[in-house]
């Protein structure tokens, strides 16, 4: 998994991925912002406040937003860049789909979905890397 600028190998509840013995903890799309810090402009020329705030956003995040017991379940198999992933769920009612999961965004998780599906399966999922892959090398006049 990249970490910054390197990468380095990840591992079952290592802080990144969660429990895999668990079940994924969700059915449906998932992003609570609930307890998100709230950010006052009007602070923003507030050395010490800027610092508490972040402080507490920091917390947060690791408490709640990226929390590895969001991902308890799953592995990633697909880094899309800027900490963009998709997650197969090997454990729990979502056992073989794929979840997207924009965090990074403040969009939390989802069912990754595709032509029109609702759940993409991994199975799926690869067909359809696999026949774009396919399209693309046709586009470019390789045979």
């Amino acid at each position: 998994m990249d970490d910054g600028f390197g990468h380095k190998p990840w591992t079952a509840n290592s802080g990144f991925v969660g429990v895999l013995s668990q079940p994924f903890p969700h059915t449906g799309p998932w992003n609570d912002l609930s307890e998100e810090p709230v950010y006052d402009e009007s602070r923003e020329d507030d050395p010490e406040w800027e610092e508490e705030y972040q402080q507490q956003r920091d917390a947060w995040e690791d408490r709640v937003y990226w929390n590895p017991a969001n991902v308890n379940g799953a592995v990633p198999i697909c880094h899309l860049g800027c900490a963009l992933r998709q997650w197969l769920v090997v454990t729990g009612p979502e056992a073989g789909n794929v979840w997207d999961d924009n965090r990074t965004d403040h969009g939390g998780l989802k069912p990754h979905q595709h032509a029109g599906r609702k759940r993409v399966t991994f199975l799926q999922w690869y067909r359809f890397w696999l026949d774009d892959a396919v399209r693309q090398l046709k586009e470019g006049g390789a045979s």
